[in-house]
């Protein structure tokens, strides 16, 4: 250390926000060759990162979230609650409360996986949707499928931390995170 190396490095944190409203249970991050020198940007040779999101932290962002019921659908669904979230080995499923026009409450509920794009964006891809416990046909889950899950599940392109996600894994009660530290970004970010 007193040369301004560094061999590795390894940090740990819980309830880590991310971005406003997305906490995050655990955060471990790992730095490997670390150099640093007074007035020269910092030099890491790789760094990688792995997290873990529990399902009551994503069932509170999400619903914070919940998009207005638009047309053709807001014909006859008034509005849209009770958003829940579990997670099991592989599969999500979302279940929510379906207010009508007509005063009739429907559950609905969908399973599927997660999908990672961009290195950013985690995806909700739906395999099977159900309305009040019974499956609806493909069709009609494709046309659910691009009303309402059109965009990413998460988003974390805004967040400051200069990482890429590889891997996104489903257990029980918590999706985890697994990824590369951007070291040049890094470098940046600590100097600037």
């Amino acid at each position: 250390m007193l040369q301004g190396k560094v061999q590795s490095a390894r940090m740990v944190g819980e309830g880590v926000e991310i971005q406003p409203g997305l906490t995050l249970r655990e955060v471990v991050i790992e730095l490997e060759g670390i150099e640093y020198r007074k007035d020269e940007p910092l030099r890491v040779q790789k760094g990688s990162f792995h997290a873990v999101l529990g399902d009551d932290a994503l069932q509170s962002y999400l619903s914070d979230l919940l998009p207005p019921v638009r047309s053709p659908w807001s014909l006859v669904v008034s509005h849209l609650d009770n958003l829940r979230v579990r997670s099991r080995a592989g599969e999500v499923k979302l279940s929510i409360d379906v207010h009508t026009r007509l005063g009739v409450q429907l559950s609905g509920e969908l399973s599927g996986q997660l999908r990672l794009r961009e290195g950013t964006q985690i995806w909700f891809e739906a395999s099977e949707v159900k309305v009040v416990g019974i499956s609806v046909p493909e069709k009609v889950r494709e046309l659910l499928s691009e009303m309402f899950l059109n965009r990413p599940l998460l988003d974390l392109s805004g967040i400051k931390a200069p990482v890429r996600i590889e891997r996104v894994a489903v257990g029980d009660g918590m999706l985890m995170f697994e990824g590369a530290i951007l070291v040049e970004q890094l470098a940046e970010l600590v100097r600037g």
